[in-house]
């Protein structure tokens, strides 16, 4: 029921932006390097796209997060962006994004039930022109924080913890 109400969410978050692509990623431990640090990664975990939109759940499983630098600086601000892909520095992330066909996304931080810790994040991908072109900023600026708070919500609720 929790995994179904999250997809739920995300569709609806998807068709009221007018995305392409909607998903949760949440961060894991993904074992540890040679000299004891933590490998930290991120998986995808829910996901719900428009008919001919490809999923990417199988290129966002167990990946390092410390090869999406640019990504997680955009995370610490804590506030939700809205950016083209085009604008962005040369990176992993930035090639990560172009391979999905992503053109403009916005994405913010989901956070523990205390609302302290960063433990994933909410993506929304727009990967055509012509939805890209009707972006409506102050929904977006407003829809995706509130539908964040929805997840999150669903996330922790039952003990469910990822």
């Amino acid at each position: 029921t929790i995994h179904s109400r999250i997809h739920e969410f995300l569709t609806e978050l998807r068709v009221k932006l007018g995305a392409d692509r909607s998903s949760v990623l949440q961060f894991h431990n993904g074992g540890r390097f040679l000299d004891g640090s933590s490998a930290k990664r991120f998986s995808l975990t829910h996901e719900s796209c428009v008919v001919g939109v490809s999923e990417s759940m199988g290129q966002r499983q167990n990946t390092l997060a410390s090869n999406f630098i640019d990504l997680l600086d955009h995370l610490s601000n804590d506030s939700p962006v809205i950016e083209a892909t085009s604008n962005l520095n040369d990176s992993h992330f930035k090639r990560h994004l172009e391979s999905n066909h992503t053109l403009v996304f916005s994405f913010v931080p989901i956070k523990d039930i205390r609302g302290v810790l960063v433990t994933g994040f909410l993506l929304i991908e727009w990967c055509n022109w012509d939805n890209a072109d009707l972006i409506d900023d102050d929904k977006v600026l407003i829809e995706v924080p509130q539908y964040t708070r929805y997840i999150e919500g669903q996330l922790y609720s039952g003990g469910y913890k990822k």
